[in-house]
Parts: structure tokens; C-alpha cells; sequence
């Protein structure tokens, strides 16, 4: 199944003979309430109208007009790309213990989302997966991420406080843009890398925390954090890259 026909309202039955259903088959579908599935399909179940593989180990799809809190099953190990994506009436979701992965633009566009936590032994969050979330205000990540991927809370225009764990290595590029509200974040000690414009139109942002060891500021990475007036950098950074922070930013170099 590739694509669902937005005009259509209420359920919507999967047929007994589709064995996929494709990323973004049922996004934005203002109208849709409750997704089936047709008698004696194995490949899917349906638990409160949220579709899932057939061993309920994989949340495919969410329909748009969900309630407000949502409790994922135990037994869930993975939310599929794009799944809760556009899904604007849900202000809080609880993911059980087991989840490993969150796929990329999973909670995009989930404009009333307030609260998540992921669970611990999460290992992978993608690319944009909580793009435009713009009612989210904070977010704790367990160990065990690595990586804030390519604009995973990209406008997320709420977000006032993360907390990052130890072990992380890189912040992709863009990955916290335009988190308007964002003040202060701290960097744990193992990040070496932080990505192109990572926190670019960030203009709440006043002060970070750079560990030693970091290796790589990239491109724009502070591009337009108007309110960011001073940074200590340690000693050992190998490349600061063009137009990294504000011209306005007064760099110091921290000693050992």
C-alpha cells in the first residue's frame, strides 16, 4: 500500500493481500480515525485503530485524529518512519521499555506533542524525527545514543532544555535549528563532531558547555545565536569551520 486516499473518512480496512505498507501511506489524513485490518490477514494487527506488523513487534502507522495520550504496547521494539507524522491532536506519548529505534520523521509535525521519553537501551533516533514538534519543551535522552541525527528537532520553537547523554559522539547538521526557546545545552565529554548549522537560529541560546576532545565545529553551527555572547573553547579543536558562531561572539580559548 503506497499511498491512502486523504478524501475518504472514518476507517480505512488494509485488503486481505497487501503484505506492505509503504512510509507515508496514511500522513496527513485530517479525516482518518481508525486504521483495520481486513479478516485473515497475518501480516498486520490493529490495536485502538494504530496499525502494526503482524507480530506487533513494528508501529507502522497512527491514524491523524488520535486522542490525546497514547500508550504504546509492550512488545513494540520499533516506531516505523513517519508513523505518528502529522498526528497534531496527541500532546503525550508513553513508549515502553524495549523500543530500540525510532525511524525518521516518526513524531514530525506532532504540533501538540508536550512530553516523551524515550526508554532506555534506545539506540537510534532518525533524521527529522521530531521535526516541527513545536509544542515540545524538554526531551531526555537515555545512554545509548551516539547521534542526534540530521535536524531531529529541527523548529522545535518550545524546546527550552535537552539533556544529552554520556557516550554521544556527533550532533548532525542542523539538528536543533531554529529551536527559538533553546537557552543553554551541555555537551557531554565524547562529542567530537557538531554538524553544519546544528544550532543555526537558535536566538534564545546564551551559553554551551564544549568538552574537551571535540574535534570539529562545523559551518554555520552558531549561525544567527544572536544572544550568544561569549564561548570557552578547549584547547585541541582541529577545525572551526567558516562562520561557526556570530561575528558578534566573543571566542575564548580555554587552557588545561
Amino acid at each position: 500500500l503506497v499511498a491512502y486516499p486523504g478524501g475518504k473518512k472514518g476507517g480505512y480496512a488494509i485488503p486481505q493481500g497487501v503484505k506492505k505498507v509503504g512510509e507515508r501511506a496514511f500522513s496527513r489524513c485530517s479525516a482518518l480515525k481508525e486504521i483495520k485490518v481486513s479478516d485473515g490477514n497475518p501480516n498486520f494487527r490493529s490495536i485502538d485503530g494504530v496499525l502494526f506488523t503482524g507480530d506487533g513487534r513494528t508501529l507502522i502507522a497512527c491514524p491523524c485524529d488520535m486522542k490525546r495520550k497514547y500508550a504504546v504496547p509492550r512488545g513494540v521494539t520499533r516506531i516505523s518512519s513517519y508513523a505518528f507524522e502529522g498526528c497534531s491532536f496527541i500532546e503525550s506519548i508513553t513508549l515502553p521499555e524495549g523500543i530500540t529505534e525510532i525511524g525518521d520523521g516518526a513524531f514530525a509535525r506532532c504540533s501538540s506533542l508536550e512530553s516523551i521519553t524515550p526508554p532506555k537501551g534506545i539506540t537510534e533516533i532518525g533524521d527529522r524525527a521530531f521535526a516541527y514538534c513545536s509544542s515540545l519543551e524538554s526531551i531526555t535522552l537515555p545512554k545509548g545514543i551516539t547521534k542526534i541525527a540530521y535536524r531531529a528537532f529541527w523548529a522545535c520553537a518550545l524546546l527550552k532544555s535537552i539533556t544529552l547523554p554520556e557516550g554521544m559522539t556527533k550532533i548532525a547538521d542542523e539538528a536543533f535549528a531554529m529551536c527559538s526557546s533553546l537557552e543553554s545545552i551541555s555537551l557531554p565529554e565524547g562529542i567530537v563532531k557538531i554538524g553544519e548549522r546544528a544550532f543555526a537560529m537558535c536566538w534564545s541560546l546564551k551559553s554551551i558547555s564544549f568538552p574537551e576532545g571535540i574535534a570539529k565545529i562545523g559551518d554555520g553551527a552558531f549561525w544567527l545565536c544572536s544572544s550568544l555572547k561569549s564561548v570557552a573553547l578547549p584547547e585541541g579543536i582541529a577545525e572551526i569551520s567558516d562562520n561557526a558562531f556570530p561575528e558578534t561572539t566573543k571566542i575564548i580559548r580555554r587552557r588545561k
